[in-house]
């Protein structure tokens, strides 16, 4: 059977890839207050009070700030910004959650490597301004691939992170990878579902743990 929207990236001496990681390794911060009122749920509550913490951790940034200054497409802000939180930011962890009658607060902090954080948001404003979109690696009826990269996570393991955009609201499927040797040979794979309760256009993140035999990859999804 044909394996549709299939892409190749080569993970060339992987190990090497965690000094330039970590050398430019960034912590942002922020936080958030909410009132909630007796339409919306705790968890209602909660769930956008940690989303406009992050939010703030990044817009926070003097790097966002200093980038964006000249942005006036607010769309476009809430997509760049929502990119940001679903593929680059690392170890994302709540310092503070406080719940005080129907307030709710919370205080985040984040990682973010300064140079890929820059250089992303250069490629995507550069994209917007000559009236262009997020570039499609892959796509099925469901969900479009937007980025694909070779990463190693703070633990020092060798992972693939894939960003996708949903298409078909509250619908999820499954993004694939097979593992190949120096000759292109399979010897493995993985797959991970995609979130069930996304809307359309949100992002999101998966990402794969990349045997220590793996010298390539495919990315793929089905029909």
């Amino acid at each position: 059977m044909r394996r549709p929207n299939i892409i190749l990236i080569l993970i060339l001496a992987p190990l090497l890839v965690s000094s330039t990681l970590y050398n430019d390794r960034v912590r942002i911060d922020g936080e958030y207050s909410y009132t909630y009122g007796d339409s919306e749920s705790i968890v209602e509550a909660k769930n956008i009070c940690y989303a406009m913490a992050v939010r703030n951790a990044i817009e926070g940034y003097k790097v966002f700030v200093r980038s964006t200054t000249s942005v006036r497409n607010t769309a476009f802000l809430n997509d760049l910004v929502q990119m940001i939180s679903s593929g680059y930011l690392e170890d994302l962890t709540v310092l503070e959650e406080k719940i005080e009658g129907r307030n709710v607060y919370y205080r985040v902090e984040a990682f973010v490597n300064s140079n890929v954080f820059e250089e992303t948001l250069k490629r995507e404003i550069r994209r917007n301004t000559e009236g262009g979109d997020y570039t499609v690696i892959a796509e099925n009826k469901i969900i479009t691939v937007l980025n694909v990269k070779a990463k190693v996570a703070r633990d020092g393991s060798n992972q693939v992170s894939v960003v996708y955009k949903q298409k078909i609201p509250y619908k999820p499927t499954e993004i694939m990878i097979d593992w190949l040797d120096g000759d292109g040979i399979p010897i493995g794979g993985d797959k991970i579902f995609t979130e069930n309760r996304l809307r359309q256009n949100e992002l999101r993140a998966v990402s794969f743990y990349i045997p220590n035999e793996a010298v390539s990859y495919k990315v793929w999804l089905r029909e």
